[in-house]
């Protein structure tokens, strides 16, 4: 957690939004439990689709006898667990036990119980800030510096209470995440594994209290406001969840049946909304020719317009390098095509990061911009960002290249507002974008109905431009992207929408419309 900090402060950033997985940090509806040695496999399907089970290490003798694995290494050599979708991983804030049977078969060498955990910022001798995954290493046999002897067990089990014991170790705290375990055998050394489970004692919505805890404790660190929710990833398509109010959805409570239409339900019963996210998520393990995405783009825009989005107030669109093998134009023509059809919904951009050294300077590492009045004193309400997301009042930018005040503009209404004039009224109508900070070689794009209509090239370090847009239609929308010196996009804007009469007029949010 506090590597994402560093990162946001470095970058300029005031505020923050974790979302974790709800049922990760809680009891999930698969949990992953423990790895059956008697199935005399490394790696097997757990259930449909999903496999767990060891990767090899080195180059480990490895053999199944009966109810356990036996390993051996003249030199070194192990295994480590992994599984479909990284889904045994956990925070440490939800008391996580790890349960392991080993007996060590001869008495040299050694056995090296390694705890891999998430990344932790590190200061170099320069200064500079380097990630690195942080390891909490038990042994068998002799200790080295940096490592904790464990007491041989008659049994040869041991409660490795890692979120306990992270702080014998210099590698953070209960900030971080359990990553994976490795046994690896050492100097001659071998050993039987015939047990290993993952026990996590707290139930999710303290796992939630307990994350907004200690992010805001490390946020007055860096000077920066966290906000702490969670990605609804167990009913239906991933949705994030904005509004610290709304509580963990109780799975167990429901015998691990949560449909989307009660996952979206239980937040805005408690006054909260959410984000339709990464929306071609569903081919991303699908390899397709190209001719096919456009229909595929169209086919989805379809789908989401008959169901409204599902009532969801953003969209997950902004990722300037493309995603799940879909590209930035992709995205861009989704929800380009739900805006004319009367889809009144604010895109959006964010980093999406597992990790703290990608998604932050490169990749798609676009952070949401939301316009606030200079005399709001820091720190600004959730309810005033939700409002905001609501209203369509957000930009979405790489914060390594736009670090100036933007604005975007028609006739003194907002950006993301509607602008409802009356049925016979074709007057043009004047929308205004500014920015600061900006570099010659820099172009700026404007995008009507969906298509590019003007292209500016920048060459000073302000751009201050004006266009017309003649609502020839009963609907029409423009919007703004930018573009760095080398083609890639590093800032969209939400749209200004201009409706003629009583054009989509039950559908229009009342947040977003103005009148003329």
């Amino acid at each position: 957690m506090e590597g994402y900090f560093v990162n946001a402060a470095s970058l300029g950033m005031n505020y923050i939004r974790f979302t974790d997985h709800d049922n990760r940090i809680g009891y999930k509806q698969y949990p992953f439990t423990s790895f059956d040695f008697s199935k005399g496999q490394m790696m097997y399907e757990d259930y449909p689709g999903k496999t767990c089970g060891f990767d090899v290490v080195g180059e480990p003798q490895t053999d199944f006898c009966g109810d356990r694995m036996i390993l051996s290494a003249s030199d070194e050599g192990g295994v480590k667990l992994t599984s479909s979708g990284k889904r045994h991983t956990v925070s440490l804030l939800a008391d996580v036990t790890l349960i392991l049977g080993v007996h060590r078969t001869n008495g040299s060498g050694r056995v090296v119980i390694d705890i891999k955990l998430s990344q932790h910022p590190c200061i170099c001798d320069d200064g500079t800030v380097k990630h690195q995954a942080a390891h909490m290493k038990y042994v068998l046999g002799k200790a080295r510096d940096g490592e904790l002897s464990l007491t041989p067990t008659a049994d040869g089990i041991y409660n490795l209470n890692i979120s306990k014991d992270v702080h014998l170790f210099d590698v953070g705290g209960l900030d971080n995440a359990f990553d994976t375990i490795s046994i690896i055998a050492k100097d001659g050394a071998s050993c039987e594994l015939f047990h290993l489970s993952i026990e996590r004692k707290c139930p999710a919505q303290e796992v939630l209290n307990r994350q907004r805890k200690l992010a805001n404790e490390i946020g007055s660190r860096y000077g920066i406001k966290p906000f702490v929710t969670t990605e609804i990833s167990a009913a239906g398509h991933h949705k994030c969840c904005y509004g610290e109010q709304v509580p963990v959805i109780d799975y167990a409570a429901h015998d691990y049946l949560v449909s989307q239409e009660d996952a979206i339900a239980h937040v805005k019963s408690h006054g909260g909304i959410f984000s339709y996210n990464h929306p071609f998520d569903s081919y991303k393990r699908i390899d397709l020719a190209e001719e096919e995405k456009p229909i595929i783009v169209m086919n989805e825009a379809e789908a989401l317009c008959r169901e409204k989005v599902f009532g969801a107030s953003l969209i997950e669109v902004g990722f300037p390098a493309g995603r799940h093998g879909f590209a930035f134009r992709d995205y861009m023509k989704l929800w380009d095509t739900l805006s004319l059809a009367g889809i009144f919904i604010t895109g959006h951009g964010d980093n999406d990061s597992h990790t703290n050294d990608t998604g932050w300077f490169g990749g798609n590492n676009f952070a949401a911009y939301i316009a606030a009045p200079s005399e709001l004193s820091f720190p600004i309400d959730d309810s005033f960002f939700i409002e905001s997301m609501k209203a369509g009042r957000v930009y979405s930018a790489n914060p390594v290249y736009v670090k100036g005040n933007v604005s975007f503009e028609c006739e003194g209404v907002p950006m993301g507002a509607i602008l409802r004039v009356s049925e016979g009224d074709g007057m043009p109508r004047k929308m205004r974008f500014c920015a600061d900070l900006t570099e010659p070689g820099w172009r700026l794009s404007v995008i009507c109905n969906g298509e590019p209509t003007y292209s500016l090239p920048l060459e000073d370090t302000s751009v201050d431009f004006e266009f017309e847009v003649l609502p020839v239609q009963p609907l029409c929308f423009a919007r703004v992207e930018l573009y760095n010196s080398d083609g890639r996009c590093i800032l969209m804007t939400n749209p200004i929408y201009i409706v003629r009469g009583n054009t989509f007029a039950d559908a229009l949010p009342p947040e977003r419309l103005y009148e003329i």
